[in-house]
């Protein structure tokens, strides 16, 4: 099991989290030849296909290098996963668990799809945290990440 956690720098942010049904993007290298695959591949828990000897899986692929077949499943999601400021001391906090098989997640991608809560209970969703990101509030306060 593999989790992937967060930190940020906000002001007027109460929360950062992700729909159930959220596309994490991660750059994945074989265990076996250590060939890197060339594009991060997108894990949600809406994909669903068979895996090896019946299993159900969320991605399945196979490694150009090697020809083995490896997969990666999204654990069920949490809605308690999320970063807020005051939830862990050190600041990071769990987004999603991924079991992955025969690959090693060397990185994640940020993209659209988060959901940004603003102390007064504002709710930006869709939001690009790939970059810095800043919008206002109900009561007309900056809320950025």
């Amino acid at each position: 099991m593999i989790d992937l956690v967060c930190q940020a720098e906000t002001e007027n942010v109460k929360r950062i989290s992700v729909p159930s049904d959220h596309t994490f993007f991660l750059r994945l290298t074989c265990i076996n030849c250590r060939e890197e695959f060339p594009n991060a591949i997108g894990v949600s828990s809406d994909m669903v296909v068979e895996g090896l000897k019946g299993a159900t899986v969320s991605v399945q692929m196979k490694c150009k290098g090697c020809d083995r077949v490896h997969d990666i499943t999204i654990q069920e999601y949490d809605e308690n996963n999320g970063w807020a400021p005051d939830k862990d001391k050190d600041g990071w906090c769990r987004l999603a668990t991924f079991e992955v098989r025969g690959v090693d997640p060397v990185a994640a991608e940020v993209r659209d799809g988060f959901i940004v809560e603003a102390e007064d209970g504002t709710s930006f969703d869709d939001v690009d945290l790939s970059d810095e990101w800043m919008d206002v509030d109900d009561k007309g306060e900056t809320s950025q990440c």
